[in-house]
């Protein structure tokens, strides 16, 4: 997902999804008028560390029950996470991640939900089977961002735009589902 974040910001590809809007990204990225879809933010964690569950905690009370969160650096929840006080643990690769959380190295990876489900069992194989996820302690929108620096971005993004217009217009029926 980098490589592909990395050549639409050169303008080798016109676009790339999904990302949330950080407003640092506007110097190489166009965001369209409509989200792509909507993006929840949950805590992975051992069952056995939580045999009762984890709720979806606030950040203060991450740092106030002495939790290790362990993430991908340079991702939206590290500088949240630091300025909050957590205890975090940086990691390059979200395969690394899981490996700690696996091998009790920390207490909660924090992923998208549905990349998290996908990313815990091509990681972790059966060894999901021992970790669970919390309620969406966050919802944001998620977008396709279209490069600056590429000549057909500009027209792609505008046709998107024009088009989930359209269908939010029109309304479910047979011809836009």
């Amino acid at each position: 997902m980098r490589l592909a974040l990395e050549l639409t910001k050169v303008g080798t590809l016109p676009a790339t999804y999904s990302w949330s809007y950080l407003k640092e990204r506007e110097a190489d990225f166009i965001y369209p008028k409509q989200p792509l879809d909507q993006l929840n933010d949950v805590y992975f964690f051992r069952k056995d560390r939580f045999p009762n569950g984890l709720p979806p905690l606030s950040f203060g009370e991450l740092k106030s029950r002495s939790l290790t969160v362990v993430g991908v650096e340079r991702y939206w929840y590290e500088t949240v996470l630091n300025k909050a006080g957590v205890v975090f643990q940086t990691v390059a690769t979200e395969e690394q991640a899981w490996k700690m959380l696996l091998h009790n190295r920390a207490d909660i990876f924090i992923e998208n939900d549905v990349s998290g489900d996908i990313q815990g069992r091509q990681f972790l194989g059966n060894d999901m089977d021992d970790i669970d996820r919390s309620a969406p302690f966050r919802t944001i929108p998620v977008y396709i961002m279209f490069s600056r620096h590429n000549p057909d971005a500009l027209r792609m993004m505008e046709i998107w735009d024009r088009g989930i217009t359209e269908l939010s217009v029109s309304g479910p029926d047979s011809r836009t589902q």
